[in-house]
């Protein structure tokens, strides 16, 4: 309960009871912290196309995005847990990206079936980042705030300035022999700036079959029970290069002040980073197969795909040894390899003024991790901002998959002396956290950890659905994931019974000499924050309402007095409803990314947002 009135007995926001505490008045922060953003953005496209003659084609195309913001705070003097007499922040952000794409494409059909296309091209593209912060502390007054920053005692200032280049040279053919037989074959080299000058560029083939078994004459008995039918299969590779610019060089970081004998103070440069020359594309090689069915004269479509990807040199930071002065460098690690199978289905049927499309998908992928080089196994650390880190909170393994938990297997709470004194775990007392001996040799230590679950789910779907009655139709979006765990790392700083900030209801169970509890650790003893356990792993699955839209088309008897050709009425909603067991906001989350070996962290994420439109829509 609140120990602390919201203003003092003069009528001013009162504060931290103990001077220096940095810690306000929440209502102090809303009425005397001044806050605006201004964030502006530009689309733009253009393109011109030529035929030089029949059936050759030269086309160029530029699109441009830029974003640029500005974000002014104002911190006033009075709130008393700042201490500084007053704090200005300006940030100013602009972006931009630029992409030329220039291809040549010839089309020829040669004795009335022999359809043939080439293209050949080339793009360029550039991405540009440039970033301006100045902070100002100390002002003898709030009125001008963060409009005149140099008005403060004190003003530092930081600036970054990044960019990147990739080019691109490819050809492309596409075959086609009496619309039943379909090859394709495409290669293309991609340069990247951001690796080193000898691992700049790499070359990704790829080529694809297909054969269209509906267009054989031995197909149409089967007619209108099967009205389509067809069979694909492909391969290629393809690259990635998924990090931030300059990583492959060397960078320096200006340090705090350092005393060289009796000489006055120098600004010091360190190191920022473990260079390594080596980066190169991470590359994956997939195989495909795949069906294309239709039925009932294409009322029902079945798509099905199954696929073999490896994954070879990923780009990662690797975790290093504190005493290296730094705790991971990017580097290209070993091989993974992921297979699955992906099934859609789709149905259309009208009765009368009623019209019916109804959907649905369902995706499963299995990942294992081949090698990682002169490693078997490596680990990485877990999201965790507000609390100590969890630096083994996850591991990469050769032979599993990625995404899995790794710590110690929760066992409830110590209940008495003797039980702790013999348990063989340090720090055991009773009211304290309690860990299985999983290998029994009577002591608990990291060699008891293991496999806490994994945060790749293993079934994904969705429902999609278009029902329609006249001009009025409803439709609607509904997916889920299934049999994955996340780590509630918000649980872990919110059940300590007795602590000082926020905390969960479920502290009020707490263990007691007389209440036996194995839900919650005892009065002021905590959770160890560094050491991963099965405690906070929760299940993530989940069934979401997407988004559900209502439609209304006018009648044109209706919008033709008002001169409109057309208009059209619609109420949408976003992320109307998630079923799921997991205690927190929203289980498809992760604070550490969102790549494959990122998910399943929920450190304070914020949740998605529920989203209710009404729109119009009218054409003159």
């Amino acid at each position: 309960a609140p120990t602390i009135p919201v203003y003092d007995t003069s009528g001013k926001f009162s504060g931290p009871l103990l001077a220096g505490q940095v810690m306000d008045n929440p209502l102090a922060i809303v009425d005397l912290r001044k806050d605006k953003s201004t964030t502006d953005y530009f689309i733009g496209n253009a393109f011109a196309e030529y035929d030089l003659v029949p059936g050759l084609t030269l086309r160029s195309s530029l699109a441009y995005t830029s974003r640029s913001s500005l974000e002014q705070q104002y911190t006033s003097r009075l709130l008393q847990a700042s201490l500084n007499l007053g704090q200005a922040n300006l940030d100013n952000t602009k972006g931009s990206t630029w992409l030329s794409e220039n291809t040549i494409t010839l089309r020829r059909t040669l004795a009335g079936k022999h359809d043939i296309t080439l293209l050949g091209g080339f793009t360029a593209q550039e991405t540009r980042s440039v970033s301006n912060g100045e902070q100002g502390i100390g002002f003898t007054s709030d009125e001008l705030g963060y409009a005149r920053i140099n008005a403060a005692d004190r003003v530092t200032g930081t600036s970054t300035l990044s960019r990147s280049r990739l080019a691109s040279f490819l050809g492309r053919l596409n075959y086609g022999l009496a619309g039943k037989y379909l090859v394709t074959g495409t290669i293309r080299t991609d340069g990247s700036s951001k690796f080193a000058v000898n691992n700049r560029w790499a070359v990704f083939p790829s080529a694809a079959v297909a054969w269209r078994v509906s267009d054989e004459p031995f197909f149409r008995r089967l007619a209108p029970t099967l009205s389509e039918l067809k069979l694909r299969l492909s391969a290629g590779r393809t690259g990635s290069e998924a990090i931030r610019a300059y990583q492959s060089l060397a960078a320096w970081s200006v340090g705090a002040p350092y005393a060289i004998g009796l000489t006055p103070f120098n600004n010091g440069a360190t190191l920022d980073r473990i260079t390594n020359p080596n980066l190169r594309w991470e590359t994956t090689t997939e195989y495909d197969a795949g069906l294309d069915l239709g039925l009932l004269e294409n009322r029902i479509s079945v798509t099905v795909d199954a696929y073999h990807k490896t994954t070879s040199d990923l780009l990662y930071a690797k975790q290093v040894p504190y005493f290296t002065g730094f705790d991971s460098y990017l580097a290209n690690i070993g091989r993974v390899q992921n297979r699955g199978l992906e099934l859609a289905i789709d149905t259309r049927h009208t009765v009368g003024p009623l019209q019916l499309r109804l959907g649905g998908n369902l995706s499963l992928n299995r990942s294992k991790v081949l090698d990682l080089g002169a490693d078997r196994e490596f680990f990485l650390a877990g999201a965790n901002s507000s609390l100590p880190n969890i630096r083994d909170g996850a591991i990469v393994r050769v032979g599993e998959p990625l995404g899995n938990f790794y710590g110690y297997v929760w066992d409830g709470i110590f209940q008495d002396s003797v039980e702790a004194a013999h348990s063989g775990q340090p720090g055991a007392r009773p009211g304290g956290e309690k860990f299985r001996d999983l290998n029994g040799d009577g002591v608990v230590n990291s060699d008891d950890r293991t496999i806490l679950g994994n945060a790749q789910p293993k079934y994904l779907f969705g429902l999609t659905g278009v029902i329609g009655y006249k001009s009025l139709s409803l439709s609607y979006i509904v997916r889920g994931a299934l049999d994955f765990q996340v780590v509630n790392l918000n649980r872990l700083g919110m059940e300590t019974p007795g602590g000082s900030t926020n905390m969960l209801r479920s502290v009020l169970d707490y263990w007691t000499p007389t209440n036996h509890t194995n839900a919650m650790t005892g009065l002021g003893i905590g959770p160890d924050n560094a050491r991963m356990s099965s405690r906070w792993i929760e299940d993530g699955s989940f069934v979401r309402l997407q988004n559900v839209t209502v439609d209304w088309a006018v009648p044109p008897e209706l919008t033709r007095p008002v001169g409109a050709r057309q208009v059209r009425l619609y109420v949408s909603g976003q992320n109307l409803f998630t079923a799921t067991r997991y205690s927190w906001y929203d289980p498809e989350v992760s604070s550490r990314g969102t790549g494959d070996r990122d998910l399943g962290w929920d450190d304070s994420s914020y949740p998605g947002t529920r989203t209710v439109t009404f729109g119009m829509n009218v054409g003159f």
